[in-house]
């Protein structure tokens, strides 16, 4: 990991929540804590359904990956953030 690079990871909403501005509320508390901590910037990798969020928060796609979980491939995006 490059210095002052921090990741989220594992962000989600449970669907009956979505819409009322818990995850960005949540988010922005996770950012804030990052910046204190010294990051510089932030990268997730999102899934597909999720880049919608993550680049109303300011973050920005990359690049396609597939992230292999258990063996499983699912389609995702490199997303990074300058804080």
């Amino acid at each position: 990991m490059e210095p002052g690079k921090g990741h989220i990871r594992h962000f989600a909403t449970h669907p009956g929540h979505l819409g009322h501005g818990y995850a960005k509320q949540i988010m922005d508390a996770c950012l804030h804590q990052a910046r204190s901590a010294g990051m510089t910037q932030m990268e997730c990798f999102s899934t597909l359904t999720a880049e919608g969020f993550y680049t109303a928060m300011g973050f920005q796609t990359e690049h396609r990956i597939d992230v292999d979980i258990q063996g499983v491939a699912f389609p995702s995006l490199v997303m990074r953030l300058a804080i």
